[in-house]
């Protein structure tokens, strides 16, 4: 079962903020693709798809690795927008 969550962009324009995720993807050898409305990303383990909207990213995890808790994964992908 899929998980969803928003997180608020903070005043970050979408271009910005998807310049940030794809120089993070490559980095941690994560899959992005995408652009300022909405796509994928995956790495280790994790799938998951986004669309911006106009003040939030509302993101929905498909999978995960098994002994990871989507509360687990979520906090993780909020740390990146802190």
């Amino acid at each position: 079962m899929p998980h969803t969550f928003t997180v608020p962009l903070k005043g970050r324009s979408p271009s910005d903020l998807i310049a940030m995720a794809k120089e993070a993807a490559v980095e941690s050898g994560a899959a992005f693709a995408g652009d300022e409305h909405a796509g994928t990303f995956s790495g280790n383990g994790v799938v998951a798809n986004y669309e911006m909207r106009s003040d939030e990213v509302l993101i929905t995890l498909t999978d995960k690795p098994l002994i990871a808790p989507w509360s687990f994964v979520e906090a993780r992908i909020r740390e990146f927008f802190a």
